[in-house]
């Protein structure tokens, strides 16, 4: 937002009422310091969400989508709205992520998958493993899947099952009549090692059980 009064609000698919926004809500509710990862930076609208007792450490890829999300002249949320420590990794994600210590994160965000050009190799059943063990044991794993051509729900909950994890997931639209740019429908599915982790998602009637049968994984 070009107003400075809204210039830290999250916006579109991260509105504060959307699945992803209600995913940090209920992670940060049950910690006072929450260990947040994010793979995909973007322009670093997440950052918003880090308070000054939390940290994040970002998986990207690519040094240009960096330069950028870090340049103030072209969005400051990075350097502007975090309130906590923010740390970048630059490499892919998966191998920089093998590289981190287990059971690191209280949630982990993968947002990679709204381009037409799908990063499949974040979707396979060993890099579901690999965001599993990444999380705490109560941690929560967090897809991004909108996506105006693929539907990626069902694949990612066969291959979150086929690694041992357990999902659910919203499918988003926001209030008629909300401002444009202000909120954006999305897709998300959540995971987590064990159902108990998930627990205080499933009974919010937004979220429901992923159908992992909709889709073959090998």
């Amino acid at each position: 937002s070009l107003d400075p009064a809204q210039r830290c609000r999250p916006l579109t698919y991260y509105a504060p009422a959307g699945p992803m926004g209600q995913a940090f809500a209920g992670v940060e509710a049950r910690r006072p310091a929450a260990r947040l990862g994010l793979i995909g930076l973007g322009t670093g609208t997440v950052t918003t969400f880090v308070r000054p007792a939390d940290s994040m450490r970002i998986f990207e890829i690519d040094p240009l989508v960096v330069r950028l999300a870090t340049d103030p002249s072209k969005f400051d949320y990075v350097r502007g709205c975090a309130k906590g420590p923010i740390s970048l990794v630059l490499g892919d994600a998966r191998l920089s992520l093998e590289r981190e210590p287990p059971a690191r994160f209280d949630l982990l965000l993968v947002d990679a998958f709204t381009s037409d050009s799908i990063p499949t190799h974040l979707l396979t059943v060993e890099a579901m493993r690999l965001y599993l063990q990444a999380i705490k044991p109560d941690g929560v794993l967090v897809l991004h899947l909108s996506n105006r051509n693929l539907e990626l729900a069902s694949p990612a909950a066969a291959a979150i099952r086929a690694a041992g994890g357990v999902s659910l997931m919203q499918a988003y639209s926001p209030p008629s009549g909300t401002p444009i740019f202000a909120d954006a429908a999305s897709i998300v599915v959540l995971a987590a090692r064990s159902p108990a982790a998930l627990q205080p998602f499933r009974a919010d009637p937004r979220w429901r059980p992923a159908d992992p049968d909709r889709a073959v994984v090998e």
